[in-house]
């Protein structure tokens, strides 16, 4: 786990490429999408991964949402929940909600199937998501953020039941699959990968149910990306971050 000061490090490299990014688009470098991220939010992070499978090049600007960032009243214009993911489009469309942008930037590529049939199954799978893996998704927020403690017995009890749950639905359906959606990768695997990887951070025994390990091959993929999404850190790495407009591109 990064500590803050490996992490200001980190945003202070990046600092020195605000400045060549902002000339180049300046210059006449052709518009290109942009992605409101925030590095440990798993949600961007499902983004982040398609966009690098993809080999598109994004600019990226960070909205540190612990600071209140999201809640802007520029930042509420493009996602009025306040949360990461959200992406701008060459011609100024937005659009919000992790799998909702999946599936924007997937369609007519390998990772979302031509089939009707098909396509539904891989929003079967990522409606599971949504409806299962954010049981993870909630304790592993708790838990990182020292916040366990301060929420009832009885609705941390349900989560870990439902996470306990979401996770018994991928060992049984994956011991006889390679993929969750059928025969090949989809963003089905994308976005279920994303929080059931870091359902340890969530005090939850990932170990103990292998076949749910295959969605790890999803991070071996992309070129360039970390072996794992930045972990949840602590806010004051961010205290004194300037807004940073990035250029990244997938290999």
């Amino acid at each position: 786990m990064d500590c803050p000061l490996e992490l200001e490090s980190k945003i202070q490299s990046v600092a020195k490429f605000t400045l060549w990014s902002n000339q180049a688009f300046a210059s006449g470098v052709a518009a290109m999408l942009t992605l409101f991220d925030y590095l440990p939010s798993q949600n961007a992070y499902k983004v982040r991964l398609l966009l690098s499978h993809l080999g598109l090049p994004y600019r990226t600007e960070l909205v540190s949402i612990f600071e209140g960032e999201g809640h802007a009243p520029a930042y509420l214009a493009i996602n009025p929940t306040g949360a990461v993911p959200a992406i701008r489009l060459d011609d100024g469309r937005v659009l919000a909600e992790s799998n909702a942008i999946l599936t924007f930037l997937a369609h007519g590529t390998r990772y979302l199937p031509a089939d009707a049939f098909a396509a539904a199954k891989v929003q079967q799978w990522m409606s599971f998501e949504q409806d299962y893996v954010v049981n993870i998704a909630s304790l592993r927020h708790w838990t990182t953020t020292g916040k366990l403690a301060r929420r009832p017995a009885a609705l941390v009890e349900m989560r870990r039941a439902g996470g306990l749950r979401a996770l018994q639905i991928l060992e049984r359906e994956l011991s006889s699959s390679s993929f969750i959606a059928g025969d090949d990768y989809s963003i089905a695997d994308i976005s279920l990968f994303a929080y059931t990887h870091r359902a340890d951070e969530a005090g939850l025994p990932l170990r103990e149910f292998p076949p749910c390990l295959r969605l790890d091959r999803t991070r071996a993929r992309p070129a360039g990306l970390p072996r794992r999404a930045p972990p949840l850190f602590h806010r004051s790495a961010f205290q004194r971050r300037a807004a940073l407009i990035i250029v990244r591109r997938g290999r």
